[in-house]
């Protein structure tokens, strides 16, 4: 639940975060729920996140931005 994984994962429709290694029963719920996400929602969601288009539209916001003179 640390780090990126929050913004990655729609805990419980693209997978699931869990606590550390001590907190096992987090991970073993997890494992028994993995045929509860659905492989399609992962993908879409990935490409909408990372695709070329995706990060291309964010490179020409960004530079946008930094043309305007505005601060990140």
């Amino acid at each position: 639940r640390n780090g990126a994984p929050p913004e990655v994962i729609d805990n419980g429709r693209t997978g699931f975060l869990c606590h550390d290694f001590d907190h096992l029963e987090d991970i073993k719920k997890a494992i028994r729920d993995i045929d509860q996400i659905n492989p399609r929602e992962c993908r879409a969601d990935a490409e909408k996140r990372w695709s070329g288009k995706a990060n291309a539209l964010r490179y020409l916001e960004l530079s946008g931005s930094v043309i305007s003179g505005e601060s990140w």
